[in-house]
């Protein structure tokens, strides 16, 4: 449900990296200009060339990451498209139907608005030109693809 009001209120996530690319935060904007407050900060921050902690810390708790929202994103495929180590212990995670923190990862994301954004409330075509926008893979701009694991790994 909260993924589909984001959509409709044309939420972004932003990435605000430091100088180096270390490490960013993550800002929540609704209607793409108004910083939303969530009670929770978002960042993330580079543990070695394929992995990122993944972190959230609740207003209440500034100091100490949260366990259950935080997890480690690691990438599957590198930017030439070679697979790596980490997109066979995904894929078998998955077809195990192993839990990470008690949930069951799906074959299939959902994945909200049109390539490059754009639009009323994700609700009509943007000035990014979305219809002539090749839709054959959900990649990075890098070519990379990205998968999350739990961070007590």
């Amino acid at each position: 449900a909260f993924l589909r009001l984001s959509y409709l209120l044309c939420s972004k996530l932003y990435f605000r990296f430091d100088p180096e690319y270390t490490s960013a935060d993550m800002p929540l904007y609704m209607c793409n200009c108004v910083w939303m407050p969530m009670g929770m900060t978002w960042t993330m921050e580079q543990i070695d060339e394929n992995s990122w902690d993944r972190n959230i810390y609740f207003c209440w708790s500034p100091d100490s990451k949260s366990k259950k929202g935080s997890y480690i994103l690691r990438r599957v495929i590198d930017g030439s498209g070679n697979e790596l180590p980490a997109l066979q212990e995904m894929m078998m995670g998955i077809e195990q139907r192993t839990k990470v923190k008690g949930t069951q990862k799906p074959m299939q994301q959902i994945i909200n608005g049109w390539p490059g954004g754009g639009g009323c409330c994700g609700l009509l075509p943007g000035p990014d030109g979305w219809r002539n926008h090749d839709n054959s893979g959900c990649s990075s701009e890098s070519g990379s693809s990205w998968e999350s694991s739990d961070s007590s790994d």
